[in-house]
């Protein structure tokens, strides 16, 4: 889960920053003058300094108290608060440099200055999130004194990420009872370079002699562990360290393995396919997508644009009835079973009262918040998920994991929509597999005439409300079943081979 996506009835937004992070935000301005041009510092410019140390000082703290930099802990600096950090210093000077354009179009400024300003601002935030990080005791660890005969030597076999990430583990969470001896990789050209302190020593293909060696030196290797996944390696690496641990008995693992039942924790067997009959060819085919990709990064953009009105309407409401935040996002699935977070503007309440006890939807949702729903305006920040590519302008909507329909693999082929050919041919009065059905006849008859076709008649739908088309409901339904008992169908051949005998292509 993105480190930004927090339940909304549990998030609050809060000003929060420390005295070091307003040291650097009232210091940094005036530091960049004085690297630039100590001479600005005078009556005649008084005035302009002022206003750029004022706005640079809300700036930076705004930003700090807003993003994850204000609020995280210290003792966990980490490359991610690193990239955080440099984003906040160039969107406080950024903001500054607005606002004095706004004022006195830079005037008596060096054009350099907002560089020299980032520059100090990033440097001054992030040493000081790095003295913090050395100076806590937060995430040091007293580690006991263990004899040789408790120690457990480890020998990894792959220089990547995956090594990265297995040596910071070891070396800071285990108390001191196992130890990385060396790492092995076949790349000739990393021999003798480190990982995380740990050197890389010799190839996979060597670890015969290379468990000898350290043998003779007092060191007996306990475990070999693989940085990354079985499918990574090839074969015949792989039966060597399997025949050396065995023949040695020593325990072969894969680290990846560890981390799987976290990786995989949203997966659909549905979404499983690759082989597709000719119905579904024009959708699949890379040069259609890419055309409905431009189609919907070219609609959304102007929407964006034409929509503003409404989003700040919507966004008034939410606030005035609702409270902060005005938005909220749901986990759904996406193309080929991917999750996807669904933005929407909230309307309904959070689910407890002041005292704790739970509220039925009946008692959350406001009037506005019932107003946004039948126009569809609470819909309107999935636009950003189109943008994004998560999502398409027209296409079967986002559901729920638990909502999937039995047979889910073709509509799982494409991305989830704004609107399709469902809504605007009965909407919330057809049941879930007409909705299907209607879904999977979007699919195999797809062209950018029929998405335009669907985005008209759906302002049509939201003036006069759902109507059922039993005329195209007959027909797809009827298509659908003389499709699912021909030979060679999703249907026919799920039920003959399975569902395993197929990949989807995500790429």
């Amino acid at each position: 889960m993105r480190r930004s996506l927090l339940p909304s009835s549990r998030h609050r937004p809060s000003l929060r920053f420390g005295p070091d992070e307003l040291a650097v935000a009232v210091i940094s301005p005036l530091a960049a003058f004085s690297l630039r041009d100590p001479s600005l510092f005078n009556w005649e410019n008084a005035d302009t300094v002022f206003l750029y140390e004022v706005a640079g000082v809300l700036a930076t703290l705004a930003f700090v108290s807003v993003s994850f930099l204000g609020r995280s802990l210290p003792g966990y600096f980490s490359r991610e608060d690193v990239a955080s950090i440099f984003k906040i210093a160039c969107a406080s000077v950024a903001l500054t440099v607005m606002v004095m354009f706004a004022a006195t179009r830079m005037a008596a400024i060096p054009r350099t200055l907002p560089l020299i300003h980032v520059a100090i601002l990033f440097l001054a935030l992030a040493g000081g999130r790095f003295i913090d990080d050395r100076l806590s005791g937060t995430c040091r660890m007293t580690r006991p004194q263990r004899t040789a005969s408790s120690q457990t030597n480890i020998l990894v076999v792959g220089a990547n990420r995956w090594a990265w990430l297995f040596a910071s583990i070891i070396d800071h969470l285990t108390a001191g009872g196992q130890r990385i001896v060396a790492i092995l990789d076949s790349d000739p050209a990393i021999r003798g370079r480190t990982i995380y302190g740990h050197p890389i020593v010799g190839a996979a293909e060597e670890a015969d002699s290379i468990l000898d060696e350290y043998a003779v030196h007092g060191v007996s290797i306990d475990r070999v562990v693989l940085a990354g996944r079985r499918d990574e390696v090839a074969d015949d690496v792989w039966d060597t360290l399997a025949e050396v641990c065995t023949r040695r008995g020593v325990a072969l693992d894969v680290f990846a393995d560890c981390l799987d039942p976290f990786c995989d924790v949203f997966k659909i067997e549905e979404a499983t396919l690759s082989w597709l009959p000719p119905e579904l060819g024009r959708l699949q085919s890379e040069r259609n997508r890419r055309l409905k990709r431009v189609f919907d990064v070219c609609i959304a953009s102007v929407s964006l644009v034409a929509l503003a009105p409404f989003f700040l309407f919507a966004y008034l409401c939410v606030l005035l009835t609702i409270g902060m935040p005005t938005i909220f996002w749901q986990q759904r699935v996406g193309r080929c079973g991917k999750p996807i977070f669904v933005y929407k503007f909230r309307t309904l309440r959070a689910p407890f009262n002041e005292d704790g006890s739970p509220l039925t939807e009946g008692a959350r949702l406001t009037r506005v918040g019932g107003l946004l729903r039948a126009t569809r305006l609470d819909e309107l920040p999935q636009i950003v998920n189109v943008l994004r590519g998560d999502m398409s302008i027209v296409g079967p909507r986002p559901l729920l994991k638990s909502d999937q329909p039995q047979r889910s693999e073709m509509r799982l082929t494409v991305a989830p929509g704004l609107t399709g050919w469902a809504q605007i041919h009965g909407g919330k009065l057809i049941a879930a597999f007409e909705k299907n059905a209607l879904d999977e006849w979007y699919i195999k008859n797809w062209s950018i005439w029929l998405d335009l076709r669907i985005i008209v008649q759906t302002f049509a739908t939201l003036l006069f409300g759902d109507r059922r088309n039993e005329d195209m409901l007959a027909k797809v339904i009827d298509e659908k079943e003389s499709y699912a008992a021909r030979p060679g169908s999703i249907a026919s051949t799920f039920e003959h081979l399975g569902a395993s005998e197929f990949n989807v292509d995500c790429g």
